[in-house]
């Protein structure tokens, strides 16, 4: 929906925007490129990048994976602020 050209986010939106920028920068704190997040957890390089963007929709699981990879916390990854 857009409002006088501005465009309008679902909830669900919302959250995979701030997961997919969280996790970019967890993963870069760590000092991980998305191929080694990938090799860590069991997937393709092109995965971690749609999640980052966000176009993939991540499970419960694929959290945990991701968070235990980077070393942080599943909280770190789905607050507003990372």
């Amino acid at each position: 929906m857009m409002i006088l050209g501005l465009k309008t986010y679902t909830m669900e939106e919302v959250a995979r925007l701030v997961f997919g920028n969280n996790l970019r920068i967890c993963r870069e704190r760590a000092g991980l490129t998305q191929e080694e997040l990938a090799r860590r957890i069991g997937c393709r390089q092109s995965y971690i990048s749609q999640v980052e963007q966000p176009e993939a929709r991540p499970t419960l699981g694929t959290l945990q994976k991701v968070a235990k990879a980077i070393g942080c916390a599943v909280g770190d990854l789905v607050r507003k602020t990372a």
